[in-house]
């Protein structure tokens, strides 16, 4: 993969349909999950657990980049949701 995250964020191979919540305000929010694929090297090694971790964020349509008919995104990490633990790790 030739994508390589900076700033602080994670590029997400996209596996999950977007999902549209409509919110009170007449605002939108999309949901969707995703495998973590990259971690910025300015955020390791504090974030690197979370490499191919299956992760949920707010879906970012302006920043989804497709490759190879495989659909990627740059998510800050401030803005993951969360992760899927491993058996390991409960």
């Amino acid at each position: 993969m030739d994508l390589e995250p900076i700033n602080g964020c994670v590029v997400v191979e996209i596996t999950g349909e977007l999902t549209i919540i409509e919110m009170p305000d007449k605002q939108y929010a999309t949901n969707t999950t995703g495998t973590v694929k990259a971690v910025a090297q300015d955020s390791l090694p504090d974030y690197y657990y979370l490499m191919d971790k299956v992760v949920y964020f707010e879906g970012f349509k302006d920043v989804e980049v497709p490759r190879d008919d495989i659909k990627y995104a740059f998510v800050k990490i401030e803005d993951l949701r969360g992760y899927v633990k491993t058996q390991q790790e409960n």
